[in-house]
């Protein structure tokens, strides 16, 4: 009996030592990711739209790779700025709106899901254009918990 006793002890014991996480722990933790995610896709959106290209570069991972509704692809932080230099150049004062259609954290890996349109003031029609993507974005998260753009890929939405 007193056997007994001790191996039902040193069980309970053990068990109550285990790292298990809460499942409500993990739910918040995911919610305050998912948080921080969107709080990154809505300063590059608000940084697109006031032109600051150091901005939305300092969103970008150091090994940030991306590929445009062209096909082309970019790699770098450098070749991003440059890329988005002569986006602007070509559309100033063009303005995003973006919603985001689903956003999933996995551990330090995210991704994105999200519809955006751009108006612009065409000079030469005298009308507003628009034009609309979809993009898929893996966000990486960073020592300090915020989050970077790692890849992405854009597709132009054909309007109907």
């Amino acid at each position: 009996m007193q056997r007994l006793f001790i191996v039902l002890s040193a069980v309970l014991l053990l068990s109550a030592c285990t790292k298990e996480v809460p499942e409500s722990d993990k739910k918040m933790a995911k919610s305050i990711d998912d948080k921080n995610v969107q709080e990154a896709i809505d300063s590059y959106y608000h940084a697109l739209n006031s032109g600051d290209i150091e901005k939305a570069a300092s969103l970008m991972d150091n090994n940030f790779r991306g590929i445009l509704p062209d096909m082309s692809e970019i790699t770098g932080i450098n070749s991003f700025k440059d890329n988005l230099k002569l986006f602007l150049a070509k559309y100033p004062g063009c303005k995003w709106d973006v919603k985001t259609t689903e956003i999933n954290t996995y551990g330090d890996i995210a991704y994105s899901s999200t519809t955006a349109s751009m108006t612009v003031n065409n000079q030469t029609t005298k009308k507003i254009d628009i034009y609309t993507e979809k993009a898929v974005r893996i966000l990486k998260k960073q020592k300090n918990d915020g989050w970077k753009f790692f890849r992405f890929i854009t597709l132009q939405k054909p309007e109907l």
